[in-house]
């Protein structure tokens, strides 16, 4: 009787696949069958029928609502003819569905549905005096929850469950659907303020969660925890550090919780009021080492001022390491600031047609010596090591804007042709199909530069000094006037810098982390003498020079000589070189 209650009274559920509602309404059933008690002697053995869900459990699209005058209640709080009407009707509709709530025979069930369509056709006018449009009123009274193989194209909490003044608690692990994939952007726009372009729509799903909550009320979701670091969060971040209190945050990393989703998850608790100074946010940043999640949170939680959620991004982590943080910041002016600039390499949209390999790339020298001005050496993210790389043997065609392929280079145009209609008319190219999309800075590969991987764990810098191309897996920066690339080498590559990304930068959810442009500038630059630059220099000369005789050289030793000159360069105490190697052993 108790779960009958609070099933009728305390719960709903949306979700838009139909299947899912099914599978909803399963799992309370078998909730109830459970408790049953099996009498033999009796009719159906004792066995209780099971309710009908249908008004509990709806297929709809939770992130569409119906505009109304007022976001709740408008439809019952206004004092007109067709109003008061209005409200007498949906009492008759709410007790209806009660009556269908326990219904026990086909008959009963069908009385009550012919009903719910009567008094919801005997609504569709009055909805339309009341205020909504002519297609508002429609889509309200054409709303059937018995049908159990549609979902509607909206949400409305009030015409669907009877619940207008927002909900205690909201639950749900809503869909992963990356920005490239949503269709109707400009509908998002329009409805949520945590909108950006490139974000993921879970993020939506939090909004609309804490709009369709009471004051007070309290969110529990389990998301992608790409949101606390990347760029596409801030306008989230900034709507529940603002507007809201963040009770919980498990950040969960490198620990796949759900076996079909590569992705790192985070449980986030909220609850819809103004954040306090005095209530501080519990919170893990941890891989979820254990069966047993109370045991992973009582290990790894701390808690966090509300101030803490206030930044560009959240970096959830003890109250020291924030404060080191803070100090290695305060060192110098970010890569950014001092001119650095940073590269995407190469994103040819074909790779199987524009890398050659060593002998694709002799015949076509064979056929035309001229055909090697377009041959380009290149490096891939996997090419790329600390402090040296390797060229493999393949190469770019380097097709830019301008070139006229077809009748300068009938070679490499052939080649091009022969891969067919699909190549000839991909997104992704120039003037013509045979050129590479247009690109800026193709005159910045011919000039040293730092290149490294995107994906490592840990930092892979090297100093490139030749003209070298990169795709689209690696990143270059061009080092600024002023500051040697030797030294700047030394300190990308450094313990400290790593443990900073960590900080930072968001990973990819398989155990490393992301070297990408939005954090790698962001890195400090220590304000140095020219005499500690020497000495950095120095150390760097003598790995450089071990890695070009031999690529596997252990340079180990030298490496922890230069961590402990930017340990000393950033003012790093005993205890605080401590957390930095702790943290990246």
């Amino acid at each position: 009787g108790r779960k009958l209650y609070l099933i009728e009274n305390c719960i709903y559920g949306v979700d838009i696949q139909p299947i899912a509602v099914q599978i909803a309404k399963m799992r309370f059933f078998i909730s109830l069958i459970v408790d049953q008690k099996i009498d033999d002697s009796q009719p159906n053995r004792g066995v209780r029928p099971l309710p009908n869900l249908e008004t509990k459990f709806v297929a709809a699209n939770t992130l569409i609502g119906v505009e109304r005058k007022e976001r709740q209640g408008d439809l019952l709080t206004e004092d007109t003819t067709a109003h008061r009407k209005l409200k007498d009707l949906r009492q008759q509709l709410a007790a209806v569905r009660h009556r269908h709530f326990l219904a026990r025979t086909p008959a009963s069930k069908a009385k009550c549905r012919d009903q719910d369509r009567s008094l919801r056709e005997n609504m569709s006018g009055l909805l339309e005096s009341a205020g909504l449009s002519a297609a508002q009123s429609r889509q309200l009274a054409g709303w059937n929850p018995y049908d159990q193989n549609a979902s509607a194209g909206f949400f409305d909490p009030d015409w669907m469950f009877g619940v207008s003044i927002g909900f205690d608690i909201g639950i749900g692990n809503p869909p992963y659907i990356s920005h490239d994939k949503l269709e109707e952007k400009a509908s998002l726009k329009s409805r949520f303020i945590t909108y950006e372009p490139f974000a993921d729509i879970y993020c939506y799903f939090i909004e609309k969660t804490l709009w369709l909550l009471k004051k007070c009320g309290t969110l529990s979701f389990i998301t992608s925890n790409s949101y606390i670091k990347a760029d596409y969060g801030t306008p989230l971040r900034r709507f529940l550090g603002n507007q809201h209190q963040i009770l919980q945050l498990l950040n969960i990393e490198d620990s796949q919780i759900f076996e079909s989703a590569v992705v790192n998850v985070a449980i986030l608790l909220v609850r819809k009021e103004m954040p306090g100074k005095d209530h501080p946010a519990l919170v893990t940043n941890r891989s979820c080492e254990t069966r047993i999640f109370s045991d992973y949170i009582e290990q790894n939680a701390f808690q966090m001022k509300p101030l803490a959620f206030q930044d560009s991004f959240w970096t959830l982590v003890l109250p020291q390491i924030l404060d080191l943080k803070r100090k290695i910041s305060g060192k110098g002016r970010t890569l950014e600031q001092v001119g650095a600039k940073i590269r995407l390499g190469i994103a040819t949209g074909a790779n199987e047609a524009f890398i050659i390999d060593g002998e694709k790339r002799e015949k076509l020298i064979a056929l035309n010596k001229r055909n090697g001005e377009l041959i380009k050496p290149i490096l891939r993210g996997r090419d790329i090591e600390r402090y040296h790389y390797v060229v493999p043997d393949c190469y770019l065609l380097l097709t830019k804007n301008g070139i006229n392929v077809k009748q300068n280079y009938p070679d490499i145009f052939d080649h091009l042709s022969s891969f067919g209609p699909a190549f000839r008319q991909r997104g992704a190219q120039g003037q013509n199909w045979w050129n590479l999309r247009a690109c800026a800075f193709f005159d910045d590969f011919k000039k040293e530069k730092i290149v490294w991987i995107e994906l490592a764990d840990k930092g892979r810098f090297s100093l490139c000094c030749d003209e070298i191309y990169l795709v689209n897996s690696a990143y270059f920066l061009l080092p600024p006037t002023g500051i040697d690339s030797k030294y700047l080498l030394s300190v990308l590559n450094s313990r400290l810098i790593e443990f900073y990304l960590g900080l930072i930068a968001e990973t990819s959810g398989m155990g490393t982390t992301r070297w990408i442009n939005n954090y790698v500038k962001e890195f400090p630059i220590a304000t140095s003498t020219m005499a500690q630059q020497k000495e950095l220099v120095k150390a760097v000369d003598r790995i450089l020079t071990a890695k070009k005789n031999d690529p596997k050289a252990d340079t180990s030793s030298l490496e922890t000589e230069i961590d402990q000159q930017i340990y000393t360069l950033y003012g790093l105490t005993a205890e605080e070189i401590k957390i930095v190697e702790e943290a990246t052993k």
